[in-house]
This record gives C-alpha cells, structure tokens and sequence, in this order.
C-alpha cells in the first residue's frame, strides 16, 4: 500500500471529494467573497468547548524584554514579539480524526483500539492533514427554518428540518459536500446568553444516518461542539452520531463554527453553496487539529 493509499484509507468519506468535485468547487466561485469560520481562541473574546479546558495564548517576548535587558540582541538583529498558544485540539474551532471514536474495542475500519495508546497510530488528524479539505459546502439554516435567532438548548435537529430547510433555500445536496448546520448556538454564546454543554443539534434518526449516508456527503459541520444533542432523546445514547457517522460511516465531523456572517450574506442573496477549505495542522498521532475554515462564495 502506497502512503497516499493509506492516507486514503484513514480519512473515510473525504474520499467522496475528488479532483472534479474540488474544481468544481472552486469554479462556483461568484464573487470571491470570503468569511472565516473559526472562533477568537483566547482573550476577551475567546471561545472555548465548555468540556475541554480554555485556550490560553502568553506573549513570552516583547519590547519590554529588550528594554530591561532581559533579553539581548545580537548585533543586527531585529527586536520581536514571540507567544505560545495552548490549546486543547477539540477545544475551539476543530476537525476531529477518525480515530476519536472507539466503540467495542476498534477505531475507525475496524482498526483495533490498542492503536490509539500514546497517540492514534490509525486515522489521526495526520492523513487528513496531508489532504487537506477543500471543496463545496453548503449550508443548513434550522435557525432560519423556524425563524429564530437560534435554537433553545437542546433542542434536537429533525431529519425534517435538515430537509425542509434545504427544500425551503432551494439548494440541492451533491457527491463530496459537506453539511454546515446552523443553529445559531454560536452567536448566543457570543452573547452570553448560552454558556453550558446542553447546546441543540442532530440526533440518531435513522432515517438521517441513511440519508447522510447515501447523499455520499464527505463532512458534517455547526454552530456547535458537537454537532449532536449530548443524549439521544430517541435511543438515550450519548453522543451518538460520533458512533454512527464519525466512527462506523468515516463522516468526519467539524466542530466549534463561526456561521452568522456567511449564515447573514446567503440570507441576503439565497446563495447557500460556497467554497469550503480547511487546513488541519499536520499534528502527528493526534485525534483532532484547531482550523479557521474559509468559506468562499
């Protein structure tokens, strides 16, 4: 097996994106108007998954370092500012692995569990990493569909709102998509008024694992931490849907988005498809990356 065959092999349904499917992405280009999904990560405005710990970034260097002469410049050499940023990889906006889930012992393809012991050896972020993603997204406004700013805490996204709401922005899902669900969760946290784990999102309707599943989509993206209710009000499961997509199907999922800016532009103009790129960091063994995604419309 080819490296670029075994990076294939860990990387599921972003597979479904090909070389037609990306330039044709890129040629629904309209306008080259570009919005960033990924969320402040740290200071005033920094938002962070209630489950993993906050973000922190810390200048280390600054011109109060040369000034006191903590640090020295050498000849010719340029004074500078220097930081470290940590941050937990499911902690702000991020791309999950494939190997994040494990259920009954195995990874994703059936890979056994033991290969995630001091760092995934089997579908971490890496292969996806080299990759990268690029490609048609298109977005589902829930929020829209029931005409409120955003969805109350747990409350679950229906099949029939997935549906609906791409019937009522007359936008038709392809091969290699991936799926953005808004629910405006994002913004109300921005606004103080969401700040816990009970965050609405999709739930384990079968009948929305099958269409997933057959519409060949290569994502599935939100306003949210998840993308999922917390607990299945159907099967009392607890975050199901990383079993069933992100585990069994290979969907890889995309967490922690920004979408009220581009949500508030295809408002505008009923234009709900867009270029989506995101680049994970090639961070080895790992089962998620931090991005900022580019939509592009």
């Amino acid at each position: 097996m080819t490296v670029q065959d075994d990076d294939a092999a860990q990387t599921g349904a972003l597979n479904y994106i090909g070389a037609g499917e990306r330039v044709a992405a890129a040629h629904g280009v309209a306008d080259g108007e570009v919005f960033t999904l990924g969320l402040p990560v740290a200071g005033r405005h920094g938002m962070f998954n209630p489950r993993r710990p906050a973000a922190a970034v810390e200048t280390t260097c600054d011109w109060s370092h040369f000034q006191s002469g903590a640090v020295a410049l050498l000849e010719g050499e340029a004074a500078y500012v220097d930081d470290t940023l940590t941050i937990p990889t499911h902690g702000s906006t991020h791309v999950d692995a494939l190997g994040h889930i494990i259920v009954d012992g195995t990874l994703w393809g059936g890979h056994h569990a033991d290969e995630s012991v001091g760092g995934l050896r089997w579908a971490s972020i890496e292969p996806v990493a080299n990759t990268g993603i690029f490609g048609r997204a298109v977005i589902v406004d829930v929020a829209g569909l029931h005409e409120v700013p955003a969805l109350a805490d747990a409350t679950m996204v229906s099949f029939a709102d997935v549906t609906n709401a791409l019937r009522r922005q007359n936008v038709e899902v392809r091969r290699g998509d991936i799926l953005l669900v808004h629910t405006g969760a994002m913004a109300a946290r921005m606004q103080g008024l969401a700040t816990g784990t009970d965050e609405p999102g999709l739930s384990d309707d079968p009948e929305l694992v099958r269409w997933m599943t057959e519409s060949q989509i290569a994502a599935l993206g939100s306003d949210t931490f998840a993308n999922e209710l917390a607990i299945s009000p159907l099967t009392g499961q607890r975050f199901p849907l990383h079993r069933l997509l992100l585990h069994d199907r290979g969907i890889g999922f995309h967490e922690g988005l920004w979408l009220t800016d581009v949500v508030d532009a295809c408002r505008e103009d009923a234009r709900w498809d867009g270029l989506y790129i995101a680049s994970p960091l090639k961070l080895v063994r790992a089962s998620a990356s931090p991005v900022n995604p580019l939509f592009v419309r």
